[in-house]
């Protein structure tokens, strides 16, 4: 049976970034690596909300992405 191991953490803000030429949103995003493993949710979260406080321009969207290796 396969089982997952907990590889890695990423914290990934997206921001507005304005509008292009045609009218379509821009959006950019904030990349923090190496989230410890044993972060709650909770704990990310708040994070951005400092991280998202520092900045110009409005949030959109705050991600948490876990990398897992699966093996047998």
């Amino acid at each position: 049976m396969a089982q997952s191991i907990p590889v890695q953490n990423d914290l990934v803000v997206l921001l507005e970034n304005g509008t292009s030429t045609t009218g379509r949103p821009l959006t950019k995003r904030l990349s923090y690596k190496n989230v410890k493993l044993t972060a709650s949710d909770d704990d990310v979260y708040a994070v951005a909300q400092g991280i998202i406080g520092l900045q110009e321009k409005n949030s959109l969207a705050v991600y948490k992405v876990s990398t897992v290796e699966i093996t047998e």
